[in-house]
């Protein structure tokens, strides 16, 4: 073996030793051996390493970098100079070469790249002038590498050429190095969703395969004016100006992106995260994306998510996480107003949504009338987690009742949990006027009541509280006009406890007013908890209905007060004046309206 062949072998030491080994025997190896290791340094620690820093496996597109480092044991000459080829093994490419500064710390040097055009490099570098060379270990310079394929990628050091400052070679043991690339990107998340909390925003999403996930990063986007970070609320689509965030692909389009910022981030097997990272009220849009242990980011899901971080109808000048009297005062204050109206309060226009719920976003429309009513009804009171509340029926029976000329009653006849709010409007004959009054049964729910008329016939009404529907069937409300006027021309907007819009099914309006009293048979009889007692005044009076035992001992009074002519029923939930149940058994109900007076029995059976 040649010397110019020694120096293009990267282990030529070991080779040399092997050759002894192999020709030499007795005697003759024993002093071969001792003048081979007398004579060549390099035998001993003498090393040229490729050493890859930085985590480990890593994304495709990104550089990897290697240090080409050398160390030298203590009888090595100093290093005056080296030429080193590198090769890659595996899918990547040699992308850039620095010097590291190993030659520049012994005197002036020069040193050149040179690509091979084969997917190697040649570096060589030189100290310059009278030098006693590198004498310690040193980075000679580094070089990235930058992976296109999944799988193992080797730097490896192809043939090397160290030389002393009497230009003699140097030998050194060659080690690589390898890494892992990974190029497939985790799949993306799925049933991304966002619930709406008082000054935090709860993110729900779902992963089919979380096999190369890692962890999930969430990034938040606001609905802004003009600028990022400037929220458009309470307007939002209103003003001139507003921008929704653009929709990033990937989560490197999210990072890189002015609009979207990283919130945060949960470990694999984790699916949600409360956001409560943001300054200001507004509608914030989510995206998250898996990313696994290499760094690769999913693409963005399906869809989007957006979600406001307050209560709707949780007025700011307020902000305490309770829709309240106090935030019903301000609607109030401003309810039927345009915008530009003098008392306009535009942080009270909430309704619609774009679900029609009051968890909803708010579709602006420069108006404060039912359609905000509605969403500040259900969300008062509200301040716990997000609830889905179950779908209503889906309809309504009302009734129009005549009780005198140009009086009508509007009455409820079921399923009365169903019905949360109203809205009946109409356009009425010029000059003429209508007075509204609240009826029994709405004068009897237990829960806030908001009741407002504005025009000359649009009124609205709904109780007060999520999920909260009429209990009873019995008179709305009491309209009475200065005209003839037909109560069939009365447009009725009904929503159920879910803000949906029920079917109206309405009776006919041509029913008189009753023209005798009556007490008719409870329905249904016998009955298991509850039960209907239905009764008839052909005229205004006092009316004391109540249950009784067969003994006569008094169970329960169920009416006590004026009630309007007409046709009406109560309900009796089976239980004491204390709220207590009663035992099963016979009971009597009876009723007393001026003169008269009549007692049926009916049957409790658990």
């Amino acid at each position: 073996m040649n010397m110019k062949d020694k120096e293009h072998d990267p282990n030529p030491k070991g080779n040399d030793v092997r050759h002894l080994l192999k020709t030499t025997t007795g005697p003759a190896l024993a002093m071969a051996l001792l003048i081979t290791l007398c004579a060549s340094p390099t035998l001993a620690e003498t090393t040229l390493r490729v050493l890859f820093d930085g985590p480990d496996p890593v994304p495709c597109g990104s550089p990897k970098t290697a240090v080409i480092a050398f160390d030298r044991d203590g009888t090595t000459p100093g290093l005056r100079g080296y030429e080193i080829t590198l090769g890659i093994n595996g899918p990547a490419t040699i992308d850039t070469v620095v010097d590291a500064g190993g030659l520049a710390g012994a005197g002036l040097h020069q040193m050149y790249v040179v690509d091979n055009g084969d997917g190697s490099i040649t570096v060589s570098d030189a100290l310059l002038g009278s030098t006693p060379g590198l004498r310690e270990p040193a980075e000679l310079f580094t070089a990235s590498v930058i992976a296109n394929g999944d799988g193992s990628v080797e730097l490896a050091i192809l043939s090397y050429k160290l030389r002393d400052p009497e230009n003699a070679p140097i030998y050194a043991d060659t080690f690589n190095d390898t890494f892992t690339a990974d190029c497939t990107l985790p799949p993306s998340v799925s049933d991304l969703a966002a619930d709406p909390g008082h000054e935090k925003i709860l993110v729900s999403w779902a992963s089919a395969d979380e096999s190369d996930v890692d962890h999930y990063e969430i990034y938040r986007g606001l609905w802004y004016l003009e600028m990022p970070g400037v929220s458009a609320y309470p307007e939002y689509d209103d003003p001139p100006g507003d921008v929704i965030p653009t929709r990033p692909s990937d989560r490197n389009t999210a990072a890189a992106s002015a609009e979207w910022v990283l919130a945060g981030t949960v470990p694999a097997g984790v699916f949600d995260f409360v956001d409560d990272g943001m300054e200001a009220r507004g509608v914030y849009y989510y995206e998250v994306f898996p990313v696994d242990v290499a760094g690769n980011g999913g693409a963005a899901s399906a869809q989007n998510a957006r979600a406001t971080n307050y209560w709707l109808g949780d007025i700011d000048l307020n902000r305490d996480g309770f829709v309240n009297v106090a935030d019903i005062s301000l609607l109030g204050a401003s309810f039927g107003l345009l915008s530009g109206q003098a008392g306009y309060n535009n942080e009270t226009d909430v309704g619609p949504t774009d679900d029609g719920t009051d968890m909803g976003v708010p579709l602006t429309d420069n108006e404060i009338d039912f359609e905000d009513l509605m969403i500040f009804s259900l969300n008062f009171s509200n301040v716990d987690p997000y609830k889905a509340l179950p779908p209503s029926p889906g309809f309504v029976t009302l009734a129009w009742r005549r009780l005198g000329d140009a009086i009508w009653s509007l009455e409820l006849d079921g399923p009365e949990s169903a019905l949360q709010g109203l809205r009946l409007r109409c356009e009425m004959p010029e000059g003429a006027a209508c007075v509204a009054n609240e009826g029994e049964l709405l004068a009897r729910q237990s829960p806030p009541v908001f009741l407002r008329e504005t025009g000359s016939l649009d009124l609205s009404l709904a109780l007060l509280g999520r999920g909260r529907g009429f209990e009873g069937r019995g008179e709305l409300l009491r309209l009475a006009f200065d005209a003839p006027v037909d109560p069939l021309s009365i447009s009725i907007c009904a929503r159920g406890t879910d803000n949906a819009d029920l079917r109206i099914e309405l009776r006919s309006a041509a029913v008189d007013l009753p023209t005798a009293y009556a007490l008719a048979p409870n329905y249904p009889n016998p009955f298991n908890p509850a039960t209907t007692i239905a009764f008839d005044l052909p005229r205004d009076g006092f009316v004391e209905l109540a249950i009784y035992g067969l003994d006569g001992a008094l169970v329960r009074r169920l009416i006590s007060e004026p009630v309007p002519a007409g046709r009406h029923s109560a309900a009796w939930d089976g239980r004491d004046a204390r709220g207590e149940p009663v035992a099963s058994g016979l009971y009597l109900y009876r009723i007393e309206a001026g003169e008269f007076e009549k007692t049926r029995k009916m049957l409790l059976m658990k």
